[in-house]
């Protein structure tokens, strides 16, 4: 800002006590309004009522009992002893490859 712009020293002096008062009010004003907020805020945070968990489920109406049904295991059906021979492999098995020095040539 160029205050040496105005001739008069008065004139200088009556600009900068302006600016200096606005300046005070603004900041001021907006304390204010911080300050309404934070009262409104604490009135909000009072007025919740506190819930009480025990309170809550006192007031509550009990649900009836479920009644119990009787759980049967399955029943499977009767394991019967195969009949016949064992199981015997049936064809060209490799379970016992001959030796190759035994090959015939």
């Amino acid at each position: 800002m160029r205050l040496y712009e105005f001739t008069n020293a008065a004139e200088q002096l009556a600009l900068w006590k302006v600016i200096s008062d606005t300046v005070w009010q603004t900041l001021e004003a907006e304390a204010q309004q911080q300050a309404e907020a934070q009262a409104k805020a604490q009135a909000a945070a009072q007025k919740k009522p506190k819930s009480n968990l025990r309170a809550k489920l006192a007031r509550s109406v009990p649900l009836p009992k479920p009644k119990q049904i009787p759980i049967k295991a399955p029943q499977l059906p009767p394991r019967n002893p195969p009949n016949g021979p064992p199981n015997i492999p049936v064809g060209n098995s490799n379970l016992n490859p001959p030796n190759p020095a035994q090959r015939p040539l």
